[in-house]
């Protein structure tokens, strides 16, 4: 079985780049060009992994996972972001996303990077 994931991405030359590196190592992935259509499509769709931009027009990538934590608690979100930081990205200061997220980073300092294998046997 493989993994059905979305991307939400409004560059679409980014979208295209990781859904056909994804599809490669076998995984179902749908792509949506804003947040408004990722949230339809979240709502209509069981995905095991929703991959998100932070900053785009009409709503932002913490504003789609404050949106769908309110109907679906169980969708796994990994941010992917052009800027630099956080801290670059963030749309308020007062974010509550943003700031659990800044604690988290905080917490992590990557020295190497190392290939996890993550398939099932």
């Amino acid at each position: 079985m493989t993994g059905k994931l979305l991307i939400v991405d409004d560059e679409g030359a980014i979208r295209t780049l990781l859904k056909e590196v994804l599809e490669g190592e076998g995984y179902s992935v749908r792509t949506a060009p804003d947040a408004f259509e990722a949230l339809d499509m979240i709502r209509s769709f069981d995905f095991d992994l929703v991959l998100t931009d932070i900053k785009m027009p009409g709503m932002s990538g913490l504003e789609l996972i404050r949106e769908v934590s309110k109907f679906k608690e169980d969708v796994i979100f990994l941010i992917i972001t052009g800027y630099a930081s956080l801290d670059s990205a963030r749309d308020d200061e007062k974010d509550d996303v943003l700031l659990e997220l800044r604690h988290l980073t905080d917490q992590f300092e990557p020295r190497h990077p190392r290939h996890l294998d993550v398939s099932e046997d």
